[in-house]
């Protein structure tokens, strides 16, 4: 799997479901053209390890030790100065700035975590990225999408070339500027200034030419009535859009956002822009975004969950799952589970536990034992160093 920052994600990886093709003309955007080496490089993509290994890293934290070693190098000691004293200094800012972005983060499920070794940046499908180069003594999350440092400014993890970090604003969701540009999922789109743009939800923005998802302009969206449906949806007297999407052959008058990433019409229900054919839509229940179930089947992004016993599952957290056979993670068995012990420690850092054994991303936490393992306690969770 790879992660997808480009800007046609925005941030959420498609799931595999047949997609309606989408009728969208994409026209020329109408703001001001800017000069190429001023614009912020494009978010490159990354090849990062499978899943399985370390489940493509999950749960966030950035270059701790290079923070700190900035932060030592950059103090002039007294000549009777304990040395001591200065490593016990440097130690409690370090567990200061932990404990602040642990706050700060706490009820988000994606973004920005600090650890021991570093920042990290973990995506809405649960995949942690390191965060190259971030200064950690002035590393500030700005909202679950953009932070900074003294140096940079940062979109999903990566930084963004030529920001201004002490102008540099958050408007909304992945929008934002500075002195001099209008930025979308950490490009700039537009000069700040002659570009003034209304924030509709995360995504969505419009100003007084264009509606925009992302940095897309949706050409064929009616301005006067388009409005948005949460967080992935939106539409106007004509259509039904999913992000940058039409969804052809929806009912206008009927269609309805069950939660953030399923809906539904009289005739269908749509996981984003694709049907999940064979849903029955009198009995179809949303359990979290990723699970819901129906009369006939559960379901998982959008696809029958075969291994799943319809009578008993039941969603445990965002990830987690059980039924009276299995407990899962994403759609995967958890096979040295113990079904009557097991319980989530912490969503947030990804640890579970049972009577047996700790675990994170769904594998077992070699050496960890559970006893010790508590949301009060999370470094009671790791392997023993």
């Amino acid at each position: 799997m790879e992660r997808e920052l480009q800007n046609q994600n925005i941030l959420i990886q498609k799931p595999e479901i047949k997609p309606v093709e989408a009728k969208v003309e994409q026209p020329k955007i109408q703001t001001e053209q800017i000069k190429k080496e001023e614009v912020s490089e494009k978010t490159k993509k990354k090849t990062i390890p499978t899943r399985l290994g370390s489940l493509i890293i999950l749960l966030a934290a950035v270059l701790v030790i290079a923070g700190v070693r900035w932060y030592e190098s950059s103090l002039v000691a007294p000549e009777s100065a304990d040395v001591s004293n200065l490593v016990q200094k440097m130690q409690e800012q370090r567990e200061v700035k932990k404990e602040e972005t642990a706050s700060s983060t706490a009820q988000i499920a994606f973004g920005y975590r600090i650890k021991d070794d570093g920042v990290y940046y973990i995506d809405s499908f649960n995949l942690e990225y390191k965060v190259e180069g971030a200064d950690l003594l002035t590393f500030e999350i700005l909202n679950e999408f953009y932070a900074k440092d003294k140096n940079n400014i940062y979109f999903v993890g990566e930084i963004i070339k030529k920001t201004d970090p002490s102008t540099f604003e958050v408007l909304g969701g992945v929008f934002a500027e500075d002195e001099n540009y209008v930025y979308a999922v950490g490009e700039a789109i537009g000069y700040a200034g002659s570009m003034i743009l209304e924030i509709l939800n995360e995504f969505y923005a419009k100003d007084k030419n264009n509606i925009y998802y992302g940095t897309i302009i949706i050409g064929e969206a009616d301005f006067s009535t388009f409005e948005t449906l949460g967080e992935l949806y939106a539409k106007d007297k004509n259509n039904i859009y999913c992000g940058r999407e039409l969804i052809e052959g929806v009912d206008l008058a009927t269609f309805e956002v069950l939660s953030g990433w399923y809906a539904k019409d009289q005739n269908h229900v749509y996981y984003w822009s694709g049907v999940i054919k064979g849903a029955d839509l009198l009995t179809f229940k949303v359990l979290n975004n990723k699970n819901a179930k129906d009369k006939n089947h559960v379901y998982f992004l959008g696809n029958i969950f075969k291994e799943a016993d319809l009578s008993t599952f039941e969603v445990l957290s965002e990830w987690y799952a059980k039924d009276q056979n299995h407990v899962y993670y994403w759609s995967g068995v958890i096979k040295e589970a113990d079904l009557s012990t097991f319980e989530i420690v912490s969503e947030n850092y990804d640890y579970t536990k049972d009577k047996n054994n700790v675990y994170k991303y769904g594998k077992i936490v070699e050496g960890a034992n559970p006893a010790n393992c508590t949301a009060q306690n999370l470094k009671g969770c790791e392997a023993p160093k």
